[in-house]
């Protein structure tokens, strides 16, 4: 609508310009007049137009000059480079950066101006703005003319070339002086604020001068701390040296001191000072020497220690006392570090085990345990060095209490019952406290009674007996423990009543069991006893034999107590069931004998009927018989002789699948790749045949499986030959692969045959019926061949499915399950382009042919085929010419390829394929 309103606008300037002339036409008709008008004001236009493009024409050359000079002089370096690296332009601001004039830079590299330190991470830089073609950005550092440093923020965004279709990358580069600058300010801030720890820290610390022998000379620096400590100012202490403010005996002490300090760099030692003359007071003093800047510098760190000293002796007092308390008391109390190794053990240790204290301070805290009692404590050990490493771990609380057995020095075995907990100091475990105490004739009684009950449950055991005692007037029902275990509950699992384990009879055994003890109850039988199954904890039944009898009455004469025993015959019932399917499945296998036999007998004697009448009439008139006669006589033997193989070795592969002697191999494999061969293996009977056989366009796509290759093909085979056999001349047969439900792929034959009554499709599964029709051709088959392919696929955990309609063909296909890989690939399968481009573009004329006829060929036979016979076969050809001709990078690719198809690394292979492509590309310079 717009450009209407301006063409309408247009053509009427133009009248009105042609108005204004006042041209005036004569001599002329009406119509001509008319005509040359219109042409004149057409012209105008025309000439309008034209100027007006002009004028846009003008306008954006201004533009495109002044955004030029905005780019030239703009205050950040831009730079404009390929995927190698070359600078293909850059601005004055990026020119004075590097110290040199514009004009050079023009397609040379840019490598060779960066910091070595910055070159590998340029390299990513560049790399991820054209993988992912997005912006990114790093701190570079350039080396400019002057071999200067140049600190700058460099981003990197992609862009098309609208000339070239060239994916290009800009660097905007930002010098970052200013940010050092920021830096430096930030440490002289760090400096102050060390300063100021330094000046207010709680111990006295002076800096000196060390000489040779490592003795302090002159101070450097003193903090507050200091100067109070030695009662003088800063200004003073800074003017003297250290034998200055120190006796001639403190001094002795340094001396020597500074020995162990020039060896070590740093020291710890305590010693006491003469405060104001008076008073000595107790100091530790932390020393360390160091080199600064050359020169030999001491530091002291030292504190008053008046305040711990006292708390020592505290402790010491206390300790005496907790001594005199460990060594009276019956219990043995033994402390180790957190290493476990011995710190004290208490006297009574002798009186308990015969052994002295030094004994277990020289051989650990394992001394006299029996060997279970180690390995109980070194499992703790393990145990609790795990745990405690946890952050959370609570060692304040943590107690644990074991036993343990030690041996007595006489040789007799001593019970401890220990009990364990860690010495806590400031919140934090210092080490471990241990009381044992002597257990020994409490073990002793809980062994008897132990025994006793050992022997009582061996013997329920051995007989899988469980008792009960039903209180029948109250309705209580106690059991052993090892009667819910018989039905898969652990013991004090459950507390059932009698009513629980009524509910658990299984519904055909109810009533029985029901009526058992009925009869008992009403005194109609001496007992109460059954067979039945019982529900386990899983919701699976046990057969139990339970059997019991009344043990006490009321004063009413009626039933008060019965108790009784259940046992597990499990066993014997799943015998029992065992022997019955194994006779049904004898009978079975008679039949199935039978049946194979006569079918071996007729199946071969047909074949045979025909090879001896046709021999017979050979050897009769062979004078006779025309020599087209004889090869007639001859074809039909082939046939027989061909139909009697194929029935053996179809025989012969059944027998061993019933017998488990068929091995099976399990590999990932490509089904296209099986698909193709089988193709190709049938091509020209199917040719001969007048058939057309073909491969489905989507048969390459997510056909991976785990199976039997040999199994697999053999299936593939048996149904592409039995399509060919009941495919009529002019019919066709589609083989293919593609995606199925439930992450399974199909593979299927298609052919417009003679199809498959309906009621027939079941006979071709079973031996009894060896159901066989002859091919459209009159082919003979032996009637296995799909009984192969069932079982062969029922190994493999596969489906077979039919499709058929009598008259319109049939499809046979089968399902497996998928094998989808997901892998981390590496993304580099060369490295550098341009120098294995190089590489190759440097080889004799006569062995890059060789390289780009046969090498590229096989490259475009496997490319995305994913068979690993083709694939295998370029990578060897790869990993030969590499070697051959020492070019190492290829050898590099023909390997990775390789261990890719081992590993069924499809992504991997994408890549690697990917980038052979672009090899290829770089050194063409064309596509494929």
């Amino acid at each position: 609508m717009a450009n209407k309103d301006k063409s309408a606008e247009l053509r009427a300037k133009a009248e009105k310009v042609y108005q204004q002339k006042n041209v005036k036409i004569t001599e002329a008709p009406d119509e001509v007049k008319a005509l040359l008008e219109e042409l004149s004001i057409h012209q105008i236009e025309l000439e309008m137009q034209n100027e007006e493009l002009l004028n846009a024409q003008t306008k954006l050359e201004k533009e495109k000059e002044k955004f030029q000079k905005l780019y030239d002089y703009a205050p950040v370096g831009y730079i404009t480079i390929n995927q190698t690296g070359n600078i293909i332009d850059l601005n004055y601001q990026a020119a004075e950066l590097f110290g040199k004039p514009r004009e050079v830079f023009n397609f040379n590299s840019i490598f060779p101006f960066l910091h070595k330190d910055s070159k590998t991470d340029f390299r990513l830089m560049l790399r991820e703005a054209y993988e992912q073609r997005q912006k990114t950005s790093s701190s570079i550092a350039f080396i400019n003319s002057k071999g200067s440093i140049v600190h700058t923020k460099v981003n990197v965004i992609p862009f098309e070339d609208t000339g070239s279709g060239e994916i290009l990358v800009r660097l905007t580069i930002t010098d970052i002086v200013d940010e050092r600058m920021q830096y430096l300010r930030e440490l002289e801030e760090k400096e102050l604020k060390y300063a100021e720890i330094f000046n207010h820290s709680n111990d006295a610390i002076f800096l000196f001068n060390l000489d040779d022998y490592g003795r302090p000379l002159k101070f450097l620096e003193v903090n507050r701390k200091a100067c109070d400590l030695m009662n003088s100012s800063r200004e003073s202490l800074l003017k003297k040296n250290t034998s200055d403010i120190n006796t001639d005996e403190e001094m002795a002490f340094i001396t020597r001191s500074a020995k162990e300090i020039k060896r070590n760099g740093k020291g710890l030692f305590e010693m006491f000072y003469n405060h104001k003359g008076n008073d000595k007071i107790p100091l530790e003093i932390a020393y360390y020497s160091f080199d600064l800047q050359g020169e030999f510098i001491g530091m002291a760190v030292v504190s008053d220690i008046r305040k711990r000293k006292d708390s020592e002796a505290k402790i010491r007092e206390n300790e005496r006392k907790y001594r005199l308390l460990a060594e009276n008391i019956n219990e043995t109390i033994l402390l180790t570090d957190l290493d476990f190794n011995v710190i004290y053990v208490s006297p009574s240790i002798k009186r308990l085990t015969g052994s002295s204290q030094e004994e277990y301070y020289k051989n650990g805290f394992k001394h006299g345990l029996t060997n279970e009692s180690v390995k109980y404590v070194e499992n703790w050990i393990e145990n609790f060095l795990r745990e405690s490493a946890q952050e959370d771990f609570d060692f304040k609380n943590y107690s644990k209490v074991f036993q343990v057995d030690r041996y007595h020095k006489d040789g007799h075995i001593i019970n401890f019952e220990v009990s364990l907990s860690f010495l806590i100091e400031n919140g934090k475990p210092t080490g471990i406290i241990t009381i044992s105490r002597d257990i020994t004739d409490r073990v002793k009684a809980e062994r008897k009674i132990k025994e006793t009950n050992t022997r009582l449950q061996l013997a329920m055991e051995v007989g899988n007996l469980g008792w009960w005692d039903w209180d029948y007037e109250q309705n209580i029902l106690v059991t052993a423990d090892n009667k819910p275990g018989l039905l898969g509950y652990n013991p004090g699992e459950t507390n059932f009543t009698a009513q629980d384990y009524i509910d658990m009879i299984h519904p055909e055994d109810y009533d029985k069991a029901m009526n058992a003890m009925r009869k008992h109850l009403e005194g109609k039988a001496d007992r109460y006893e059954v067979e039945n199954r019982l529900r386990m904890k899983d919701g699976s039944y046990k057969w139990l034999y339970d059997m019991g009898r009344i043990v006490e009455y009321t004063d009413e004469g009626k039933p008060k107590r019965l108790m009784g025993v259940i046992f597990d015959i499990s066993d014997r019932k799943n015998a029992e069931l065992l022997i019955q399917n194994q006779n049904e499945e004898l009978k079975q296998l008679n039949a199935t004998k039978d049946k194979f036999f006569s079918i071996i007998a007729h199946d071969l004697k047909n074949p045979f009927n025909t090879i001896l009448g046709f021999t017979e009439e050979l050897i009769k008139k062979h004078d006779e018989l025309k020599s087209d006669d004889r090869k007639q006589i001859l074809k039909t033997l082939n046939e027989s002789a061909r139909q009697n193989y194929s029935l053996l070795q179809n025989l012969l592969v059944w027998s061993r699948m019933q017998s488990n002697r068929m091995p099976f191999n399990p590999e990932q494999i490509v089904l296209s790749e099986l698909i193709y061969d089988n193709y190709m293996l049938f091509e020209g009977t199917a040719n001969k045949k007048g058939i057309m056989l073909k491969m489905a366009e989507n048969t390459e796509q997510s056909c991976w499986v785990n199976a039997d290759r040999e199994m697999i093909n053999t299936v593939i085979r048996n149904l592409v030959s039995n399509a060919i056999k009941y495919t009529p001349e002019g019919g066709e047969i589609v083989l293919g692969c593609e995606p199925a439900e439930n992450d399974a792929v199909k593979v299927y034959v298609k052919d417009t045959g003679i199809g498959i009554k309906k009621h027939t499709i079941s006979k071709l599964f079973k031996i009894e019926e060896t159901f066989s029709t002859s091919g459209t051709s009159n082919e003979q088959g032996t009637g296995l061949g799909l009984i192969l392919v069932n079982e062969f696929l029922e190994k493999n955990n596969g489906e077979l499915l039919i499709d058929s309609k009598e008259g319109e063909g049939s499809t046979f296909a089968f399902t497996l399950k998928s094998v989808k890989t997901e892998r981390q690939c590496s993304m580099d399968c060369f490295g550098d382009f341009k120098l294995l481009s190089e590489k190759i573009e440097k080889l004799d004329e006569e062995v890059k042919q060789y390289f780009f006829n046969d090498i590229l060929s096989l490259f475009k036979t496997c490319y995305k085929s994913y068979s690993s016979r083709k694939v295998n076969a370029f990578s060897d050809e790869i990993i030969s010419f590499s070697q051959k001709y020492k070019v190492p990078e290829l050898e590099k690719f023909g390997t990775k390829i390789a261990e890719s198809m081992q590993q069924f690394d499809i992504n991997q292979l994408n890549i690697c394929f990917g980038e052979f492509e672009e090899l290829m590309d770089h050194v063409q310079k064309k596509k494929f």
